[in-house]
């Protein structure tokens, strides 16, 4: 039995708002995985190479954004229920 509501409830829960709404883009978090990769493969060449502390330190900020960003699942607040308090 499939109704209106059903339709449009899974629409709002992909384009957003409310708790069970879709939180971070998978495009967005799948682009990051993939330069997430790059820069740990361009580190692990850094580090074959010998290359400088301050280039290494460069390629890890990069790392740690990427890994930020590929981590985030977006907002996580108002998980408590708010009826009769």
């Amino acid at each position: 039995m499939a109704t209106s509501r059903g339709k449009n409830a899974s629409a709002i829960r992909t384009t957003g708002g409310g708790k069970n709404a879709q939180h971070a883009s998978e495009a967005a978090r799948e682009a990051a995985k993939v330069k997430l990769d790059a820069a740990q493969a361009q580190m692990a060449q850094a580090k074959a190479n010998g290359a400088t502390k301050k280039e290494k330190a460069e390629i890890q900020r990069q790392i740690d954004h990427w890994r930020n960003k590929y981590q985030n699942s977006g907002e996580n607040h108002s998980m408590k229920p708010k009826g009769n308090r």
